[in-house]
């Protein structure tokens, strides 16, 4: 039997379907203490997912408060969650150790961080230097509007349309996503494999998982970004 802490995981990522999805949704409506335990998989997903960039030592902290956090509920409750919970959180502390060991590649979900020009002097310049420091803060919508603005005035330069689509991917925003992803992969750019990747990632989340399949098979396997496709097509299929 599948691993309930996997389980849940699946479903926080949107990769429940059909009947296990059913079923895993009436139980959520039923019991309130498997209610509680996703809730706190969702909060230690959350801090993973804000964290990678940061120091071990301010992880384990957010991890440590999450975990508290659930011990102020009713002792009862608490009782019967603690032997799940304890795996659970487990599971996320290695799962962030091998992202701390090992390259972020190694991520399969995770955005490339935006680059710096190390540029001065110019206005574009300097703006794109901003959009660089809000984007790799997670601040996604401000980078995009200053991004924006340098698409009216370059509108040929698709470094900024590729960081747009995946600004929209780190917001979950998977529609927009794919909207501005899919000219990016269908064109000729240094960006078309990347876009290629992160388009099929935003069309899996919108359960068309065929479609995200053919798109990684289009990519080239040599390189990190061929492994990390082969890695991917491995876990959709």
């Amino acid at each position: 039997m599948e691993h309930l802490a996997d389980k849940i995981q699946d479903y926080i990522e949107g990769h429940l379907e059909g009947q296990d999805l059913i079923e895993f949704e009436n139980h959520l409506n039923q019991d309130i203490e498997f209610r509680n335990l996703v809730k706190l998989q969702k909060e230690v997903h959350g801090i993973l997912n804000k964290r990678l960039t940061s120091g071990e030592s301010d992880l384990r902290e957010s991890l440590f408060l999450a975990e508290n956090k659930m011990k102020y509920r009713k002792k009862g409750i608490f009782q019967r969650l603690q032997p799940l919970m304890a795996v659970a959180s487990a599971a996320c502390l290695l799962f962030a150790g091998y992202l701390f060991l090992f390259s972020p590649s190694d991520n399969l979900y995770e955005l490339p961080s935006m680059q710096s020009e190390i540029v001065r002097g110019q206005e574009s310049n300097e703006q794109y230097e901003e959009a660089v420091q809000l984007y790799n803060k997670q601040s996604y919508a401000e980078s995009r509007a200053i991004l924006n603005i340098l698409i009216e005035k370059e509108p040929d330069v698709i470094q900024y349309q590729y960081y747009v689509g995946l600004s929209y991917l780190g917001e979950q925003k998977w529609l927009e996503a794919s909207e501005k992803l899919t000219t990016i992969a269908e064109g000729q750019s240094i960006f078309k494999d990347e876009a290629k990747y992160y388009l099929a990632v935003s069309l899996d989340k919108q359960g068309k998982t065929s479609d995200a399949i053919a798109l990684l098979k289009m990519i080239p396997s040599q390189g990190d970004l061929g492994k990390k496709a082969e890695k991917l097509l491995k876990k959709m299929n």
